[in-house]
């Protein structure tokens, strides 16, 4: 490989982002851990009760959730929890519940992890009664519910970070059994016969922080300023 060619695949590498690959000590992954699923007041508030959540074994009917189409949780008990490495990329979730009343507002409470208390992401929007996806916002009340149902704030934020690396929610939306009238799951299975569910679906983006780009991207240059004074040498 000549020396302008091995430059510019260096420079390429920097600039297209390629170097979010690369190890470092502490850079670690964002884990969804939990997620739950309750009806609202108008200030985004837990009422109207009803949940689901992804804890299992509890009182709680269970809420299944698919990424990119592809199931992740089950049943009941441990088959019901989720664990989900959550890598730089984008990742389309659906959510079924088996199905309530329909109440007007519902609210989506996400955990990572491992803290099932403290929701690292929580958001509220009407509940959808056709195709159309209602604007969401941030939850900040004071009475929204941790995963095992207890009363907790609301994280106030669509964004959560930890390990320089940051996730985002984009179209979310809870809507009405009327909508599909599909019937996908029961109370505490994910096979068809508790009737028709309610549905929705959720969008995390997960990126490094600027910074934690900077730390790997100057990481790199002395790497490349080596192989450069090599191919010289050799030259």
């Amino acid at each position: 490989m000549s020396y302008f060619r091995l430059r510019f695949l260096l420079l390429a590498l920097i600039a297209t982002g390629l170097v979010f690959v690369l190890p470092r000590a502490g850079f670690a992954q964002i884990n969804l851990t939990g997620a739950i699923e309750f009806s609202t007041d108008a200030s985004g508030n837990a009422a109207g009760a009803e949940f689901w959540n992804t804890l299992g074994g509890d009182f709680s009917y269970n809420l299944y959730v698919s990424m990119n189409g592809t199931p992740i949780n089950s049943g009941n008990g441990a088959s019901a929890s989720i664990n989900v490495a959550l890598a730089p990329g984008t990742y389309n979730f659906q959510i079924f519940g088996n199905p309530g009343t329909n109440q007007p507002r519902h609210g989506l409470n996400l955990f990572f992890n491992g803290n099932n208390t403290n929701p690292g992401i929580s958001v509220f929007a009407p509940t959808a009664t056709d195709t159309g996806s209602p604007a969401f916002s941030a939850n900040s009340a004071p009475n929204t519910l941790a995963l095992n149902v207890t009363s907790t704030p609301g994280s106030g934020s669509t964004s959560f970070t930890t390990n320089g690396m940051t996730a985002t929610i984009s179209n979310y939306r809870w809507e009405a059994s009327t909508v599909r009238n599909q019937d996908v799951v029961t109370a505490f299975d994910r096979i068809s016969g508790g009737g028709v569910d309610n549905q929705g679906s959720f969008t995390l983006t997960v990126v490094p922080e600027p910074g934690t780009v900077a730390l790997l991207g100057t990481g790199l240059l002395p790497l490349g300023s080596a192989l450069l004074k090599r191919r010289r040498r050799k030259a």
